[in-house]
């Protein structure tokens, strides 16, 4: 007597459509997502890139302003427009000055603004100095 244990079955050979179907879509689905975050990235990029730029233009041009405070020269200008990479930057630039008996303490405010896309951008700077009068 010969054993038939297991003799009715088939045997898989492959993947059913529905399978493949299911796969192909979650793949899909990951392909997209990876692609629309890079896309993302790749925007935030640019703009810090600008934002960083502007950063360490505005913090020369601060420097520039407290110099002159101290050399005692007016500043050259209190506003203006800049072009850095192509791109141009409107700035502005206010000193306020407050004594203390022999101690003169000052304000510095720069405000840059820009066009990025459809929105405005903006970066502001405060820098304090203090300078002792003899």
């Amino acid at each position: 007597m010969t054993s038939r244990i297991g003799s009715n079955r088939k045997i898989p050979r492959g993947f059913t459509l529905i399978e493949v179907l299911i796969t192909v879509s979650i793949l899909s689905l990951g392909t997209v997502l990876i692609a629309q975050s890079n896309m993302m990235s790749l925007g935030a990029y640019g703009l810090y890139s600008d934002r960083l730029k502007v950063q360490n233009w505005a913090e020369e041009k601060l420097w520039k302003a407290q110099e002159a405070i101290l050399a005692e020269s007016p500043a050259d200008e209190n506003s203006g427009e800049e072009t850095i990479d192509g791109r141009a930057y409107r700035w502005s630039l206010s000193v306020t000055s407050d004594l203390y008996e022999k101690v003169e303490f000052y304000t510095i405010d720069l405000r840059v603004r820009w066009k990025e896309g459809a929105r405005n951008d903006e970066l502001f700077r405060r820098a304090t100095l203090r300078k002792f009068k003899k």
